[in-house]
């Protein structure tokens, strides 16, 4: 057996000393530099968002800001993005949002189930192999908190426009342990305790061990495809679940007489131009047997917003722009440009608006800019300027619907469109007094005042 000389030993003792002491050193000045990074946060909103002082007056921020400079040094990673993204939350602006940097250990890891807000309560929609059986359990706990209390202090640090906004985003903050970890609810940063109860009432605690994240992946709020899903196959999902990585489509509904438009992404296609496309819309709805004009709106996020005009010029010219026959289907994933298309045509048409409401604001801020912060690794996204699409008195955090139809756990698994059956259920005579008031002056109707739970 050959001997390694003493000398090559001591050389590799120092090389790998200078790299632990390499990246100690790194590890500092990121550490140092946390302080710089949350002050140039701080200085970059001022600078660029256009109202950041419109839903937190200056003297709280201040106190925000004081409260976030202490102990920066002895903060986890998960520790240090909360304090950013709280701060950012003052705003309640949507497209405002610190940016976690794609090697985080943050997005390293995510809990292997995903769970989703439901009228009735959280249920677990999709899970990695191996945790199948929690599929469609309602979750009461997480750790060491009611599911309700996770949610409610989730939402200091979603940066939405609205409390449907915020929903989305903490649950992603459902699947990313560390942060569970760093608000107590758990004892190890990639484990995770669920006390969870199945529908006869029966409760039982399931330990979940955190696995790696995808290269690249990260923690997306929608559960991998490769997931098991509560979802029907296939042939069974509901229409306006199908065709999804097309940005918009049409089709014409000849039992019911109703032209659906289902509008994914405000985007433009290069196989099918938007303004061609709207055109065909119209002329579909000029059919002699065309009864109503639904646009289907759930689920987009947004995209460039001046192409939504051809929409709203389409729908505003057909002949279903009348009390009854013109229906707008909307959700919390409705934001963004989306936002925009659906102001505008509660504004400018005699829409009925039917679902859950919208995830954004009728004015609300947008065009967001990224601004790196170099110590950290970290960026902000924030907004530069205000959208007003309704009246400026209009102060509503969302678009209600005037027909409620909450999504359920079992429409999901059986592939049920709630929100169509009740459009197709509708007598436009019931609706006649609809035309008794401007468009301009939808917001201000009655179903914009019910309380929202």
């Amino acid at each position: 057996m050959r001997r390694f000389p003493m000398w090559c030993a001591l050389c590799v003792a120092w090389i790998a000393g200078l790299s632990v002491a390499a990246r100690g050193e790194e590890t500092g000045s990121s550490r140092a530099g946390r302080a710089a990074d949350l002050d140039l946060l701080v200085e970059s909103i001022r600078e660029t968002h256009p109202e950041w002082w419109w839903h937190t007056p200056e003297d709280e921020w201040e106190s925000h800001i004081a409260s976030a400079r202490v102990g920066l040094d002895g903060l986890s990673e998960a520790g240090y993005y909360l304090r950013l993204a709280r701060l950012v939350s003052l705003l309640r602006d949507g497209h405002s949002r610190v940016v976690i940097p794609r090697d985080s250990e943050l997005l390293s890891h995510t809990v292997p189930v995903a769970m989703e807000w439901f009228a009735a309560g959280v249920f677990v929609t999709a899970t990695a192999p191996g945790h199948t059986d929690l599929l469609g359990l309602r979750v009461v706990r997480i750790g060491s908190v009611t599911i309700e209390d996770a949610l409610e202090e989730l939402s200091a640090y979603a940066c939405g426009d609205n409390p449907q906004s915020d929903l989305w985003l903490t649950e992603r903050y459902l699947r990313m342990p560390r942060i569970l970890h760093e608000l107590g609810w758990s004892d190890d940063p990639l484990r995770t305790d669920i006390v969870i109860e199945d529908t006869e009432g029966r409760r039982r605690t399931v330990t979940l061990d955190a696995i790696k994240t995808a290269p690249g992946q990260g923690v997306p709020r929608r559960a991998p495809r490769a997931w098991e899903s509560i979802d029907p196959g296939a042939e069974d999902l509901p229409r306006f679940r199908t065709r999804r990585s097309e940005a918009y489509w049409m089709e014409f509904l000849e039992d019911s007489g109703t032209v659906y438009v289902k509008y994914n992404s405000v985007a433009d296609m290069e196989t099918d131009p938007f303004p061609d496309f709207c055109e065909r819309v119209l002329e579909t709805a000029q059919r002699d047997d065309a009864q109503r004009l639904v646009v289907d709106l759930r689920g987009n996020g947004g995209g460039q917003n001046e192409l939504s005009f051809f929409l709203n010029d389409a729908v505003i010219k057909s002949p279903q722009n009348a009390p009854g026959r013109l229906f707008v289907v909307i959700d919390g994933g409705v934001f963004s440009a989306a936002q925009n298309c659906a102001t505008r045509l509660e504004t400018l048409t005699y829409a009925i608006f039917v679902g859950e409401p919208t995830g954004g604001r009728p004015n609300h801020y947008g065009d967001a800019t990224r601004i790196e912060l170099p110590s950290t690794g970290y960026a902000l996204r924030c907004s530069t300027m205000r959208w007003q699409d309704s009246q400026m008195r209009d102060r509503r955090i969302w678009i209600k619907p005037d027909i409620v139809v909450n999504e359920t756990l079992e429409d999901r698994r059986a592939g049920r469109d709630a929100p169509m059956e009740a459009i197709l259920g509708v007598d436009p005579a019931d609706w006649a007094a609809w035309g008794e008031v401007w468009p301009t002056r939808h917001w201000w109707r009655d179903s914009q005042w019910v309380e929202w739970p």
